[in-house]
This record gives C-alpha cells, sequence and structure tokens, in this order.
C-alpha cells in the first residue's frame, strides 16, 4: 500500500487572478462605451497675468476753450485795455445819446407809429458806415442830454496802436476806457446824421 499523500490538483489557470482583473480602476483611466481608456490629463493652469493699470479717462468738458480769431482783448476792471501786438485791433462798445432837441424833433414820428428806438437805429446804422476813427481826439459835443435810457448802442473794432497812441496823450493815467478816445468822433457823427433822418422821415409825410 503506498502512503505518498495525494497531490492536490492546480486551479485552472486564471482563476486565481479573478479579484485582481476586477478589480477597480486605476485612477488613471474612466469607463466609456468603448471599454477601459486613459483618462485625460488636465492641462496646467495657466498663471494669471495682471493688466498694466489703464490710464484714467479724460474727464467730459475739460476740453480747453479755443480762441475765436475774430475775439476782441479783454479790458481791465478800471477802463484800460489790455496790451495788444500792433497792428491788431480792439472792440470798442460805444453809447451815444440824443438831445432833447431830438427828442422833441422825434415825436410827431412816434404818433405817426414810428417808434422812437427805430429811428434812432436808422440814424445809428447809417453813421457806423460813415464812421472812420481817427487818430484826432474830438470832445464830445455839448448839449443838453437827455438820460441814457434813450441813446444808440454799438461797437467798433478800432487799431489798437491808434488807441494807445490817442491814450498817451489824453489819458496818460490810463483812467478811461477805449470808447473815451472815440465818443466824440462818433457821437458829433450820429447827431448830425439822426437829424437828416428826422428831416428826411418828415418829407416822406408831406
Amino acid at each position: 500500500m503506498d502512503d505518498t499523500p495525494p497531490v492536490k490538483p492546480s486551479p485552472p489557470a486564471g482563476e486565481g487572478e479573478a479579484a485582481s482583473l476586477t478589480s477597480e480602476p486605476s485612477p488613471d483611466q474612466v469607463a466609456t462605451d468603448q471599454g477601459m481608456e486613459p483618462a485625460e490629463t488636465a492641462p496646467d493652469p495657466i498663471p494669471e497675468t495682471k493688466a498694466e493699470n489703464p490710464r484714467p479717462a479724460a474727464k467730459p468738458g475739460k476740453r480747453a476753450k479755443a480762441e475765436h480769431p475774430d475775439a476782441a482783448p479783454a479790458q481791465s476792471k478800471d477802463g484800460a485795455a489790455d496790451d495788444t501786438p500792433p497792428g491788431e485791433k480792439r472792440k470798442v462798445s460805444l453809447k451815444v445819446s440824443v438831445t432833447t432837441a431830438h427828442v422833441e424833433a422825434m415825436k410827431p414820428l412816434v404818433a405817426r407809429g414810428l417808434p422812437q428806438r427805430d429811428v434812432l437805429a436808422l440814424a445809428g446804422r447809417r453813421a457806423m458806415k460813415r464812421f472812420d476813427p481817427t487818430p484826432e481826439f474830438v470832445p464830445m459835443p455839448e448839449g443838453d442830454r437827455v438820460p441814457m435810457t434813450v441813446a444808440y448802442s454799438t461797437t467798433k473794432y478800432v487799431p489798437a496802436d491808434m488807441l494807445d497812441a490817442m491814450r498817451d496823450v489824453h489819458d496818460p493815467l490810463r483812467v478811461k476806457s477805449d470808447a473815451a478816445m472815440v465818443r466824440g468822433q462818433f457821437e458829433t457823427l450820429f447827431w448830425s446824421v439822426l437829424d437828416d433822418v428826422i428831416e428826411e422821415l418828415r418829407q416822406q409825410r408831406r
């Protein structure tokens, strides 16, 4: 009788590996309908870049004012004009009054429906067409003036060098305005033209 213990049969090939083959997929695999495939590797994060500080936007309404080529230079509070390059002109504001005789002569025209201010405006326009300031200083004409509520106002560009030369002689302390240098010239002319306009309008009615 043979005392050799019986040899146990070895299991079929592949049975001892079942646990390892059915284990969970490794982290680098994902399930798809095609079986197990390697998982996509996430791209390295892109480092954030800080944008440069943008320049602050310009505030609206801060544009520099463009100077008008024909703008007249400003005058100081005491009436003295600012320095102006030779050859340029300064804007002079003129306001001339009328006499009581003119007011009386215009009353018949007003009664006919012609406004007094329109008669003055017509005379002023005609006078301005003829007014050409000269370096000769002319005093204001003498007359019984009415209050300046009855007056004619206008402006005129006058050569700056001429005004300065007149002020050197007639306003050395620079206490008067540019208008004072030429008002006598214009007022004398205006009164003469107003007389002619009043007479012309009176003749039209006859």
